[in-house]
């Protein structure tokens, strides 16, 4: 009888060992179990290098933020991509309206800015550069909210449209524009950055 409670005893004490180590894991505790034979003992776990190197990484990057961006006519680099913004148009109204009479007058309070940007594919196989586009937003800092080509369109026709550039293959490039309806109130302060999953980053100057 007493070996059955002392064995009752022992499986529940396991259970409240394991228990105690999936729960360190998941909330990132610095305690952990570790195993000798048959016998587990509490060690201190090793601290979360992987994490404070991904945090140090990301700060690290060239244009990882709006004060540290890739100047105008700069080549930067996000993913697969080389990606320089030769030129901005901050006023592209007329230039938009013209490729097309599909494509209206900005309403009021809104102005059409187009950039001329090159792209060149430095991964294996193909690249889409159509994903370039959509991943190339803007913001200013009044309104302080992205604005991309898929939701923030100038119209449905843009001159020489970055979009449909298609698939290109390593170390091929492509020259196109990419155009953003803002607030007018973030013009002044406009800049434009890679934002493709959780990453924010690099960041361009367009003046």
């Amino acid at each position: 009888m007493l070996r059955h409670g002392l064995v009752i005893a022992l499986a529940s004490a396991l259970g409240a060992v394991f228990a105690a180590g999936a729960a360190g894991s998941a909330s990132d505790t610095t305690t952990c179990w570790a195993k000798d034979g048959g016998k587990l003992f509490q060690i201190v776990c090793p601290a979360p290098i992987k994490l404070v190197q991904t945090v140090t990484l990301q700060a690290s990057r060239p244009a990882a933020s709006r004060a540290t961006a890739y100047a105008l006519g700069s080549t930067g680099v996000a993913g697969s991509w080389r990606i320089t913004i030769n030129s901005v148009s901050f006023d592209a109204g007329a230039a938009i309206q013209a490729a097309s009479a599909r494509n209206a007058a900005p309403p009021a309070g809104m102005t059409d800015v187009m950039a001329n940007v090159t792209i060149t594919y430095t991964g294996f196989e193909t690249g889409a550069g159509q994903g370039v586009a959509a991943a190339l937003k803007a913001v200013g800092q009044s309104r302080n909210v992205g604005y991309s080509t898929v939701r923030n369109p100038c119209g449905p026709v843009i001159p020489n449209d970055l979009g449909p550039s298609g698939d290109l293959s390593t170390n091929q490039s492509f020259t196109g524009n990419v155009c953003y309806q803002v607030a007018s109130a973030d013009v002044p302060t406009l800049a434009l950055y890679w934002d493709a999953g959780a990453t924010k980053a690099p960041w361009w100057a367009v003046r």
